[in-house]
């Protein structure tokens, strides 16, 4: 092997972790902003430092090992997360704590086993699980099954099937490993990428930043046919929900359609 070829080989495992981007860039177009965070720490961050310390030792910040832990840690809950976009979450903080409180059992879970193998069953099983127990709920609470865009669904699986694959074989061929561990990480955030766009985008008076605002300055949110073939065609609106009266006294404004957030004062 000469140098330049060791060179990209070393190279290709960090680089290919840009794929991240793809589904970064979904999951915020889509709403999922806490979910987009993660995705981008794992990927830009936990990732590519494991590998650049792998390749280059003279780079690492930590010991080889930590940095492993890390990338585990968060490529663990790139699952967990993709499966709480199956779930249609109606209260934004309710979600904001159950994506924070699976972030701290996965890095538990990882950092209290020794066996890889263990943690992604256990991960993998509770993701399954909590999807088909959700649309089971759905569909005997609502009457009918949840929306999802089957397309986006099959492609997600059938990309992230491929990645799989490459990550089962890396192992066999070591010369080749840089290569296949490269096709992993294109094909999983691929898939990745799919699966966060098997729900229509979530609406904004669900975004939990707009929630906030909202909230803290006593206003509405007003988001008339936002939607429209999946499509995202009209800003987010927030009006004022009161004002001061010549005497200074609070008055509300009545707003049609407006679905009203109650502020701290209340």
């Amino acid at each position: 092997m000469n140098g330049l070829e060791d060179f990209i080989q070393r190279l290709l495992p960090i680089v290919s972790n840009l794929w991240v981007l793809l589904t970064v860039s979904r999951l915020l177009d889509y709403g999922h902003g806490q979910k987009a965070f993660w995705f981008f720490v794992a990927g830009v961050f936990t990732s590519p430092l494991y590998h650049l310390c792998l390749g280059f030792p003279a780079s690492c910040v930590w010991s080889l090992y930590k940095h492993k832990v890390m990338d585990f840690w968060t490529a663990e809950l790139a699952l967990p997360l993709i499966g709480l976009v199956f779930i249609d979450f109606r209260a934004p903080y309710l979600e904001k704590w159950i994506i924070l409180t699976v972030v701290v059992v996965v890095g538990l879970l990882v950092t209290g086993t020794s066996s890889t193998f263990f943690s992604q069953a256990v991960i993998g099983g509770a993701t399954f699980v909590v999807v088909v127990v959700y649309v089971l709920w759905h569909r005997f609470a609502h009457g009918y099954w949840p929306k999802y865009d089957w397309i986006q669904l099959s492609l997600g699986i059938l990309f992230g099937m491929f990645g799989v694959c490459f990550f089962i074989v890396q192992d066999w061929w070591p010369p080749y490993y840089a290569y296949l561990h490269s096709y992993w990480h294109t094909f999983v955030f691929i898939a990745s990428y799919f699966l966060a766009g098997v729900r229509d985008p979530r609406p904004q008076t669900l975004n939990l930043d707009a929630a906030i605002v909202a909230s803290a300055i006593h206003t509405v949110v007003v988001q008339p046919n936002r939607l429209v073939e999946g499509k995202i065609l009209q800003p987010l609106k927030i009006m004022p929900l009161s004002r001061l009266d010549s005497k200074g006294a609070r008055v509300l404004l009545p707003v049609p359609g407006a679905i009203e957030l109650p502020s701290k004062e209340q």
